[in-house]
C-alpha cells in the first residue's frame, strides 16, 4: 500500500470519530443542556470510536502481552471515556472523573516510558506547573487542594515522557503524534482549570473539548505501525537521490 492509500485507509477508520466529535462540538455544547444520559453518549462517543480504532490495530497484530504500548493506550482511552461520563455530572462526580483521568495519564506515562530520560525537560515543566498551581490555589477547596497536585504531577510526567522520546535527528511519526497529543492534553486541562477556578475563558468549553479530542486522536494514532513506513520511505528517497546524482556525474565524466 502506498503512502496515499495508507493515509486514506487511516482517515476512513477515523471518520466515525471525526463525525461524532463535530456533532458534540456543534450540536451539544452550544445548548448548554442539563446533564443527561444523552449528553454522556454524545460526549463519550468520539472516545469509544478511538477505542475501536486502536482495538482494530491490536486485532490485526494479534492480541498478546507484548503489545504493552497499545494495551496501555487502549486502557487509558477507556479510563478517559469513563472520566468524561463522570464529568457530565460534574457536581456529583467531578472528583471521580479526575481520578479516572489521572489513571489514564499514569497509563500513558507507562506507554511512553523508556530511554532516554532527559531529566532536563522535567526540570523545566515542574516550575511551570508550580506557577499554575499557585494561580489556581485560591479557588481550590477541600480534597481538590491535594488532588490537583497529584493530578498535575501525573500529567506533567506524561508530557515529559512523551517529549523525552522525541529524536529531532530521526523524527518518528508515531512518537510525534504521541508528543503532540500529550501537549494538547496539557493545554486542554490547563484551560479547564483556569476556566473553573480562576477566570472564565471565552469559548472555554469549545477550546477544552477541541484540544482534548485532538489530543486523544494524536495519542491513538501513535499505535498505528504503518505510519512509520512513511518515514522509512521518505528516508529511503533521501538516501537514493544523492546516489542517483552521483551515478549521473560518473556517467558524464566517462
Amino acid at each position: 500500500m502506498g503512502i496515499t492509500g495508507l493515509l486514506q485507509s487511516t482517515g476512513l477508520r477515523l471518520l466515525p470519530f471525526i463525525n461524532s466529535s463535530l456533532i458534540y462540538l456543534i450540536h451539544w455544547i452550544p445548548q448548554a443542556a442539563e446533564p443527561s444520559p444523552w449528553g454522556i453518549l454524545l460526549k463519550c462517543l468520539p472516545i469509544i470510536f478511538l477505542c475501536l480504532f486502536v482495538g482494530s490495530y491490536m486485532y490485526r497484530s494479534g492480541f498478546s502481552r507484548k503489545q504493552r504500548y497499545s494495551i496501555c493506550i487502549l486502557t487509558g482511552l477507556i479510563c478517559s471515556g469513563i472520566g468524561d461520563a463522570c464529568l457530565v455530572y460534574k457536581k456529583q462526580f467531578f472528583v471521580h472523573g479526575l481520578l479516572f483521568f489521572a489513571f489514564a495519564h499514569f497509563l500513558y506515562s507507562i506507554a511512553f516510558h523508556g530511554r532516554p530520560y532527559r531529566w532536563g525537560f522535567l526540570l523545566v515543566l515542574l516550575p511551570l506547573f508550580a506557577c499554575l498551581y499557585a494561580a489556581l490555589y485560591p479557588g481550590l477547596k477541600g480534597p481538590l487542594i491535594y488532588l490537583s497536585i497529584f493530578y498535575g504531577l501525573l500529567i506533567v510526567t506524561m508530557l515529559w515522557r512523551a517529549v523525552a522520546r522525541m529524536n529531532i535527528a530521526a523524527l518518528s511519526w508515531t512518537k510525534s503524534c504521541a508528543c503532540i497529543g500529550a501537549l494538547l492534553f496539557v493545554i486542554s486541562d490547563t484551560v479547564l482549570a483556569i476556566n473553573k477556578w480562576t477566570v472564565p475563558v471565552p469559548y472555554g468549553q469549545h477550546i477544552i473539548m477541541i484540544t482534548y479530542y485532538t489530543a486523544q486522536l494524536g495519542i491513538a494514532l501513535s499505535v498505528v505501525p504503518e505510519l512509520e513506513k512513511i518515514a522509512e520511505v521518505q528516508t529511503e528517497e533521501e538516501c537514493v537521490k544523492p546516489k542517483t546524482c552521483n551515478n549521473r556525474k560518473i556517467v558524464k565524466s566517462d
